[in-house]
């Protein structure tokens, strides 16, 4: 298993898990997937019969820095990310994120954070 592979419920719900890379899992005889879990390094096994294959989990890198805004009307504007205008949904999507005082005052507003999905 050279390829990083993953598992997931087969309820296609909850956390895709990275399968350990040893002969354990490519055994057809054991009953269960050997996984880590990276918080604390441990390695679990959970049931094949409940567990299927999965994509691997989406990445996404924060390029918020890299952006700028582009004047559209005065209704709407482009987000530019290296000279290039990003739409959402297409390689790229915008989080919302509440602005707060350091000591923990009234919320400032709200901030939108501009996110590439990373290619493995």
């Amino acid at each position: 298993m050279n390829k990083k592979q993953y598992v997931q419920h087969i309820s296609g719900v909850g956390e895709k898990w990275e399968m350990v890379d040893d002969d354990y899992n490519t055994s057809t005889r054991n009953k269960d997937w050997s996984v880590m879990a990276h918080e604390i390094g441990d390695r679990h096994y959970l049931p094949r019969s409940e567990y299927r294959l999965c994509d691997p989990p989406e990445r996404w890198v924060n390029v918020t820095g890299d952006c700028r805004l582009m004047d559209g009307n005065r209704f709407q504007c482009c987000i530019v990310h290296n000279d290039i205008p990003i739409a959402t949904g297409i390689g790229y999507r915008l989080r919302k994120v509440e602005v707060n005082f350091i000591d923990g005052g009234n919320p400032l507003g709200w901030a939108f954070i501009v996110e590439k999905k990373r290619s493995e």
